[in-house]
């Protein structure tokens, strides 16, 4: 899916704390 995509992108600007976050949810 793209939401795959947009959490690479995410990764890549803010990190894997952006991805945890992002994934705590």
């Amino acid at each position: 899916e793209h939401a795959d995509v947009n959490a690479a992108r995410n990764i890549a600007s803010r990190g894997v704390a952006g991805w945890a976050v992002s994934h705590a949810a």
